[in-house]
């Protein structure tokens, strides 16, 4: 099943889809809702992921190389100085550095993009670190890191919780509300 790649817009209940929420395509209207809006299991779930920090020691190295190649490119590559960025590279390189400098947030994709534009500069900023591995490898190719929000251990990718059949965040393995789950199992959830 194919998903939205951009914001889907409003669930059948009138209210926005938001980032981080579940949802699902429902099978008689074709619109994509929340999970919790419908009463059945739905057939396919995507978790919209927030944007967020560097997650790991080379996303930390490839925004701190693009940081240096930035200061060493005041002239935005009108001479050839042989530092900093190339004329090709310069407009996003610098974007994203000034993201960078600015503390903001980036999704999985824009961090993908710092890191293949970091090697590009390797001469000039340093060797990659190597990966951390000691880090817990997912089924679909993420890592498993651990979530301040709910305290578990998540996929980076997929979202999964190491171990967890439900949270009180509100991930199922089900596709249908955790919190919901767990509430009706007879968890007792305390209010943050």
């Amino acid at each position: 099943m194919a998903f939205p790649s951009r914001y889907p817009g409003h669930c059948s209940c009138g209210l926005p889809i938001s980032i981080g929420e579940m949802i699902c395509k429902d099978a008689t209207t074709g619109r994509y809702v929340h999970t919790t809006c419908i009463g059945v299991a739905p057939v396919a779930v995507k978790v919209y992921h927030d944007k967020r920090q560097a997650s790991d020691d080379v996303e930390r190295w490839a925004a701190l190389g693009l940081l240096t190649v930035a200061g060493m490119d005041p002239d935005r590559a009108s001479v050839n100085n042989g530092v900093g960025f190339s004329k090709h590279d310069g407009d996003f390189g610098h974007a994203m550095a000034e993201r960078i400098a600015a503390n903001q947030n980036m999704t999985d994709r824009q961090w993908a993009a710092v890191v293949k534009l970091a090697t590009k500069y390797r001469r000039q900023i340093g060797p990659m670190p190597a990966p951390d591995s000691n880090l817990d490898s997912c089924l679909c190719g993420g890592v498993f890191e651990f979530s301040r929000s709910c305290g578990a251990k998540v996929c980076n990718v997929c979202r999964e919780h190491k171990g967890l059949a439900r949270c009180y965040c509100g991930w199922s393995a089900s596709g249908m509300d955790g919190y919901a789950e767990l509430v009706e199992m007879g968890e007792t959830i305390e209010p943050d």
